[in-house]
């Protein structure tokens, strides 16, 4: 009994926390026509999927040359973002409702400026064309 109410918990968390990062993602898209529509997409982009963004000061200072390929970036997104939620829903799996759905909130946000704060430290440059 203990071991499927551990089991309920860690699905509950990782429904939550995979609600939150992939719900505002469509959300973003949902909402592009209106006018406040790519500032939003903008904003989901740096946070959860900046990986393709990454640019190096390249030959032409006007054109900064890409860190990785498309898809090498979309691989890295993945492996992050499936080992950031399956350790959050580990962590949170004791957890009521409320606190994991604000806890998701917190660790999404924190880690895509974790992410997006360490490559502009790090001298990258962030694209979004």
């Amino acid at each position: 009994m203990v071991r499927e109410a551990w089991f309920h918990g860690f699905r509950r968390s990782l429904a939550v926390s995979t609600s939150w990062l992939l719900g505002t993602g469509i959300l973003a898209l949902a909402l592009r026509s209106l006018p406040g529509g790519p500032l939003l997409e903008a904003a989901w982009r740096i946070l959860v999927f900046p990986h393709p963004s990454f640019a190096v000061p390249g030959a032409f200072p006007d054109r900064p040359a890409a860190l990785v390929s498309f898809p090498l970036a979309l691989g890295l997104a993945v492996v992050q973002w499936t080992l950031v939620l399956l350790g959050l829903a580990w962590f949170a799996r004791a957890k009521g409702l409320r606190v994991q759905v604000a806890l998701s909130l917190l660790v999404i946000l924190s880690t895509g400026l974790i992410v997006a704060g360490t490559a502009l430290a790090a001298g990258l440059q962030l694209r979004l064309d």
